[in-house]
This record gives structure tokens, sequence and C-alpha cells, in this order.
């Protein structure tokens, strides 16, 4: 009875502590999509879709960036598996064709980007940051080949361009966020390790001996 009792009162500990934790993540999401907010909203974006049968496609970044502006550019690309019981393979290649002197940065970082194990879906993401101002226009065309599709359903490619992204204050915000981030994942931790495992009941869980097992939970 006593132990029952230490027990039950230990979960109850432990969830107290588990629901400061997440109070205290709060503020460090609000910060984040604040930060993100900052971006305001792109003033390009476009995407296109890979598959099995359709491996090629481009995207034109025509008439976006304008001399006098800098920009960063975000590239996403999102895989899917086919059957989700089974672990998928991906290589995406991507090369490009660009005019103007202010994309002089973007020869960094390059793909192919390859995920062997893809367990349901990936997710991989770049930005790139073109924090001069631009002495003239610019325009880029990107091309992407799925050399390598085993098990993946498709590919999903988009790009957003943002103009004049107040960098300084977006990596402060973000990196305050990451700390006040911490504490509470801390404190979320204590809480469980407070409330310790969840012991089932004996008695919804006993089989006898011949008999079949089945749950129902609604």
């Amino acid at each position: 009875m006593i132990a029952m009792i230490f027990g039950q009162a230990r979960r109850c500990v432990g969830t107290v502590i588990i629901i400061i934790g997440l109070v205290m993540c709060i503020p460090s999401i609000a910060l984040f999509l604040f930060a993100d907010s900052l971006y305001g909203e792109p003033v390009g974006q476009g995407s296109l879709t890979l598959t099995p049968t359709k491996t090629t496609g481009t995207l034109e970044i025509v008439g976006v960036f304008k001399q006098g502006n800098d920009y960063d550019l975000r590239i996403k690309h999102v895989a899917y598996a086919a059957n989700v019981d089974e672990l998928g393979n991906l290589t995406l290649e991507m090369t490009y064709n660009k005019s103007g002197s202010g994309l002089a940065k973007f020869d960094d970082g390059w793909y192919p980007i390859t995920k062997l194990g893809l367990n349901e879906s990936h997710t991989a993401s770049d930005v790139y940051e073109f924090d001069t101002k631009f002495a003239e226009d610019a325009s880029l065309v990107l091309f992407f080949n799925l050399t390598v599709a085993d098990n993946i359903r498709d590919v999903q490619i988009t790009y957003s361009v943002y103009a004049n992204p107040n960098r300084p204050l977006i990596n402060t915000l973000n990196q305050v966020a990451l700390w006040l981030l911490i504490p509470g994942i801390i404190v979320c931790c204590c809480g469980g390790i407070v409330a310790g495992p969840q012991k089932q009941d004996g008695s919804s869980t006993t089989r006898k001996s011949g008999a079949t097992f089945v749950s129902r939970r609604r």
C-alpha cells in the first residue's frame, strides 16, 4: 500500500514538473515563430515534383533578384517512400545556370544529396545568403535530376526568395530562443525521471492459455 501511494505521488510530482517544463518552452517557441515571421512574405516562390518516372525538372528564378537589394534563397526537398514498410534510397543532383554578379556566392555547398535508408520521409533544406546589395539584376535557373529512386514515391522541391532580410536580428532571436528552450527540455526530462516508467495494469494484460488477447482502446 505504501509503495502504491509513493508511486502515485511520484507520478503526480513528475507530471507537474513536465507541465512546468512545457510551459518554460512556450517563450522559446514563440521567439522561433517571431524570428521566422521577420522574413516577411517571399518575393519569389516555385515548386516541382520528381518521381521515378519523371526524374528531371527545372526551376527558373527570373525577374526576382533586383539591383539594390540583398536576398536569402531557401531551397527545400522533401522525399517520400513508396512503401513505408521498406527503406528507400535517394540521390538528387542539382546544377544551375546563373547571370548577374550578385549570385557569385551560389557556388558554395553543392548537391548531390544522398539519403540511404529513407524511412517514410526525409527533409533537407539549405539557405543561401546573398548579403551584398546586387549591383545589377540577376537570374538563376536550377536543374534537378533524380538519379537514384529506390522505393521513392516522389520528391517535392520548393524555393523561396526573401528580399533584404534582417539577418542579425533574426539570428539573435533564434539564438535566444534556443537557449530558452534548453532549460525547458531539461525540466521535462527531469519530470520523466521523477515520474518513472508507467506500470501496466496486470489485470488487463493477463492472458489465458489457448486464448487470443485483443486490446481495444477508444
